[in-house]
């Protein structure tokens, strides 16, 4: 799953914090590193052979690390549409970029990275622009993936306890109920239904994690999971910190429904707010 990377870079030092999550992850999965820029043709400019002795700069660097890593310069007016292009020529298992907390954007890496993220293909490997820049391995120890119940929103799995035999992290299963209280009916009539109706949902949803954490286990992979009652993107967010999580895995796309989020735009909220990386797995 890990075999080639893509990892774009822009030249620019925010663009470079994705490099030490990608190098830990080649390094365990053994896999090909694909050191990747694209220069947007301009007459006369120097930018080009700029970029490519930045990006075989990077490249001998990994390889120095005993890294398998190779640089390729693309060219194209559209950053974002020329690397998606070169992804699939290329076969890369995944892509890997820094991702702006900045939205709405018009130029620059924040860009690209929506234009990615918003495309049916490749899996990314997200990581934030604020995360705290590292020269050390970051390791992954405990990976969250967040559910919905849906057989979109579970093509993450695959991907987390991929990464967790070969890093020996545990995974953290976490459903969120986006369930509200509200006051109606008569002589409480109302509450007590909702009541009921949550219970049911939060059993549902146990049962439903505990099926999952009972597969992963029987692969070898600790596992422990958690229900909660609320918004999908806060207490995603807020879980990942509370358990120290490296990484958040889920799906792009998810359903809706009665106790199911739309984990297509809880993905996206959790990759522009999050202070860790995330995996995203497009469910296409």
């Amino acid at each position: 799953m890990f075999e080639k990377i893509l990892l774009f870079l822009d030249g620019s030092k925010q663009g470079e914090q994705s490099i030490p999550y990608v190098e830990e992850i080649a390094r365990q999965s053994a896999g090909l590193i694909n050191v990747t820029g694209v220069n947007v043709p301009q007459e006369g400019s120097p930018l080009e052979h700029l970029l490519k002795i930045y990006l075989d700069s990077v490249a001998d660097n990994l390889q120095a690390k005993g890294i398998i890593a190779k640089a390729c310069l693309l060219s194209g007016h559209s950053i974002g549409t020329t690397l998606l292009n070169y992804a699939d020529e290329s076969n890369a298992s995944i892509i890997a970029s820094v991702i702006s907390q900045h939205t709405g954007a018009t130029h620059g890496i924040e860009n690209v990275t929506e234009k990615i993220i918003t495309s049916p293909g490749k899996p990314l490997l997200l990581v934030p622009e604020k995360t705290t820049p590292r020269t050390d391995m970051p390791g992954f120890n405990r990976i969250l993936v967040p559910l919905d119940g849906s057989e979109l929103g579970a093509k993450a799995i695959s991907w987390a306890k991929e990464l967790a035999l070969k890093t020996g992290a545990e995974i953290a299963l976490i459903r969120v109920i986006p369930f509200e209280h509200k006051a109606s009916g008569v002589l409480g009539q109302g509450q007590a239904l909702q009541e009921q109706l949550l219970g049911i949902l939060e059993k549902q949803a146990k049962d439903y994690l505990i099926d999952v954490q009972t597969e992963l286990m029987k692969d070898k992979v600790t596992c422990n999971y958690e229900v909660v009652v609320g918004s999908p993107a806060n207490h995603i967010i807020e879980y990942a910190k509370k358990i120290n999580a490296d990484l958040i895995t889920m799906s792009s796309h998810g359903m809706t429904g009665l106790g199911r989020f739309f984990i297509g735009s809880v993905a996206s909220r959790v990759a522009h707010s999050s202070e860790m990386p995330i995996l995203l797995v497009k469910a296409h």
